[in-house]
């Protein structure tokens, strides 16, 4: 009886919608809000508990590992033309970012620059605050340099 209903108020918007604009419940059954309300949601709760978050999915990685590592092998082997298409289009869209990336790690690779540590005292890897100045580095852990840019991103 569901399927022959063309439209369908959200409860969240109250808005009159075609009933492909919701989501389908594993049942058949479509969701009382829409997919843009639904979105909505699930963003506000993001950013809600955007750390526990992180830790649930950082735990989860850390037992996982090996799972993990051999899924993204497999992904890459099903999806290798893809991805060199797509890694070709990110080379070409931001070739200053690549060039400094390059250069780093070529002079990490012959000895000439030496890897440091972050601040906090974890491995670091390479963070670039000009591309066209590209051995000019600040040497960040991961979690730090995530920070940044989040950081960047919001002003």
């Amino acid at each position: 009886m569901m399927n022959l209903l063309k439209n369908k108020i959200c409860s969240v918007c109250k808005v009159n919608k075609k009933t492909s604009l919701f989501y389908k419940r594993s049942s058949g059954i479509l969701h009382n809000e829409c997919r843009e309300c639904f979105l909505k949601r699930c963003h506000r709760y993001y950013l809600k508990n955007q750390k526990v978050i992180y830790k649930r999915t950082k735990k989860y990685a850390l037992l996982h590992q090996e799972e993990s590592r051999k899924y993204k092998k497999d992904w890459y082997f099903r999806n290798r033309d893809s991805e060199c298409k797509r890694s070709k289009l990110k080379k070409d869209s931001e070739p200053e970012k690549y060039k400094a990336r390059y250069k780093i790690n070529n002079c990490i690779k012959l000895g000439k620059i030496k890897r440091h540590m972050c601040f906090c005292g974890k491995n670091a890897e390479a963070h670039h605050e000009d591309y066209s100045r590209p051995l000019e580095i600040v040497w960040l852990c991961p979690s730090h340099h995530r920070e940044l840019h989040i950081k960047r991103l919001k002003k």
